[in-house]
Order: C-alpha cells, then structure tokens, then sequence
C-alpha cells in the first residue's frame, strides 16, 4: 500500500473518531452552558427578587409604627356595641341630648384591607356642645370620618339651652 492511502485511511479514520467520540462531549458541554445560562438568569431574578424584598423589609420597619397605629385605629371585628358606646360617651361629654343612632350594614363595596359602616347619628344641641362632640368623635381610638351634618332649628323638645338638632351621618372602619 502506498504512503498516501495509509494516511488517507487514517485521517478518514481520525475524523471518525471525531464525530463518535468528540461530538457527544460537544453536545454535552454545550447542554452545561445552557443550563448554566439559564441557572445564571434564575440566580439575577433571585437576587432581584431579594433585593426588592429588603427594601419592602426597609421601608417596612421604617413604617412600623404607623402600621401599629393603624392596627389600634382600625380594629379586626365590627364591634357595633364598642361604636355605640364611643357615640354615647361622646355626646355625655360634650353635653349633647343623643336622640338617635343606627349603624348600618357593613359595606361590601369598600377598597382596601377595611371594611365601613355607616353610622346615623341624631342629638340635640347648641353650637359649641355640637364642636365639642365633634372633636370628640375625632380623639376617639376607631378611626372614622364625619361624611355629613345637617343642622336645623331645634324643634324645643329638649332643654332650652339646646338651641339645634343636628343629624350627623359617621363612616366608621374596620379590617377585613
């Protein structure tokens, strides 16, 4: 056999030993870098991901006594005795004649992690008993909002003094 043929034989020979043997590392070693590609992305979305937490985690305790005090101003039941009861200490305190009050239904439609309900508030009283009530409905721990007043001529059925009736309608919440 001639030099040439040999040499053929064993380059054809190399080449495939090539493709049987170096191929499959190849596909393998090209498989890893995939695979190492992708765990890369998953490792960026992590540490993003775990970024975001500390600063939700930061401004978190940043905001943690405001949260607490939100806690103590929206309570977790809707506590209808504990409303009347703050309505009525109210109105003793500010010498208002409480004449009625009804609390609606809770709200279903509200946004939010809380819940309102609406509380109709009638008295009678002269305009710096009605300020006085007023502001103690504001100093109380349930967090609520006066939506309206509607003040008119008292009617006389009370006390001389009390010279108005004021019909007061209070959105109170609590948490869901």
């Amino acid at each position: 056999m001639s030099k040439g043929l040999i040499s053929s034989i064993i380059f054809g020979l190399a080449v495939v030993l090539l493709f049987i043997l170096v191929a499959p590392k190849y596909d393998e070693i090209k498989l890893a870098k995939a695979t190492i590609t992708e765990r890369e992305n998953l490792l960026a979305d992590y540490e993003s991901a775990n970024q975001k937490f500390s600063e939700l985690d930061m401004k978190y305790n940043q905001n943690k006594a405001s949260i607490d005090k939100l806690s103590v101003l929206l309570p977790k039941s809707e506590q209808t005795d504990q409303i009347i009861f703050s309505v009525h200490e109210a109105a003793a305190q500010s010498g208002t004649q409480l004449t009625n009050i009804s609390i609606s239904s809770q709200n279903d439609q509200s946004e939010g992690p809380y819940e309102q309900r609406t509380v109709l508030v009638d008295l009678y009283c002269n305009y710096g008993s009605l300020i006085s009530f007023l502001d103690n409905i504001e100093k109380n721990l349930r967090l609520s909002d006066v939506a309206q007043i509607r003040v008119s001529k008292g009617s006389g059925a009370g006390d001389g003094a009390l010279s108005m009736s004021a019909s007061l309608t209070i959105v109170v919440y609590n948490l869901k």
